[in-house]
């Protein structure tokens, strides 16, 4: 039973490297109406292995390998993932860019990120925008002509591209039935196992699988997910009525700016130096000069004293 079952998982083993070896057999792709049509040709050879001293003869095949043998062909739509990138310039880039994330949700879309910004432009500042959309890859140009609508002016960058990722999509698929094909085995052994270290080595074997395809499941989901949703990078300026006023090399509000800010910084000085002399001047003059002022005043109530004292007695005299 232990030699049967050994056999078994050896031979699921080649099935695995067999879907390993598809993108390396040989594959004759043809167009076909709707599709491409790629045909995957099997057997890709044959292994030997050693069991213990005993050669166990492995066929690894294409395609399903030991599930499907011969000839495979499977029809497959072009996968295509889109994306647009545009740079407009509007009167009003905070309300453009409201009014484009209201256009992705109306197309059934939805806005990835959006960002309404200050930026700095001939000593003023100005509003800009930037954000990225998904809409549906089929109503992409539909969108991208709504949005260059928003302009008065030809889009300063207009960039379309697609990237075919059929190849790398077929290729997942037919690893994932490979998996699908060695987990239906497995399941299969695991049931016939009798011996308690037979079916432990079986469901490692079968957890390794599983989590494998997992993996293959989350990218095929993406590349499904980013060709059936196009993605549209934006950023938008404003336009010459909404930039900073500017007369040949004179900017007036420029010239304000800077006369407020120097009337800010002569009342900051003005502020500081009424703290310094409240705060620290007034007392140091008091402790040095206080005592001297007593000494002073009482230095001259006294001459006024024998001054009058003098008068009043050459007075009576």
């Amino acid at each position: 039973m232990k030699r049967i079952l050994t056999t078994w998982m050896l031979m699921i083993m080649a099935l695995l490297v067999g879907g390993c070896a598809v993108g390396r057999a040989a594959q004759h792709i043809a167009p076909e109406p709707g599709g491409i049509l790629i045909e995957k040709e099997a057997p890709l050879g044959s292994e030997s292995l050693d069991y213990q001293g005993a050669p166990v003869e492995l066929e690894i095949l294409g395609g399903e390998g030991a599930v499907r043998r011969g000839r495979e062909a499977l029809a497959i739509e072009p996968l295509v993932i889109r994306t647009a990138n545009l740079t407009l310039v509007v009167k009003d880039p905070a309300a453009t860019a409201r009014e484009i994330s209201d256009l992705a949700e109306e197309m059934g879309g939805f806005v990835v990120f959006s960002n309404i910004y200050q930026t700095s432009y001939n000593g003023g500042t100005t509003t800009q925008a930037s954000l990225n959309i998904r809409v549906p890859s089929e109503r992409l140009d539909e969108a991208l002509e709504r949005i260059r609508g928003m302009s008065g002016e030809p889009p300063r960058r207009d960039e379309v591209r697609g990237e075919d990722v059929t190849q790398q999509y077929v290729d997942l698929k037919s690893r994932l039935r490979n998996l699908e094909a060695a987990e239906e085995q497995l399941l299969e052994i695991m049931e016939a196992a009798t011996d308690t270290e037979d079916v432990l080595r079986v469901f490692e074997q079968l957890q390794s699988i599983r989590e494998q395809i997992e993996v293959l499941k989350g990218q095929i989901q993406y590349f499904e997910d980013a060709a059936r949703l196009a993605s549209i990078q934006i950023e938008l300026i404003p336009d010459e009525l909404a930039q900073p006023l500017q007369i040949g090399r004179w900017q007036p509000q420029g010239t304000a700016k800077e006369a407020l800010e120097a009337l800010i910084r002569t009342l900051q000085l003005l502020a500081n130096l009424a703290i310094w002399l409240v705060i620290y001047v007034a007392p140091v003059l008091l402790v040095i000069f206080g005592p001297m002022a007593l000494v002073i005043r009482t230095v001259v109530r006294r001459t006024r004293r024998r001054k009058a004292a003098q008068k009043a007695s050459m007075g009576e005299s």
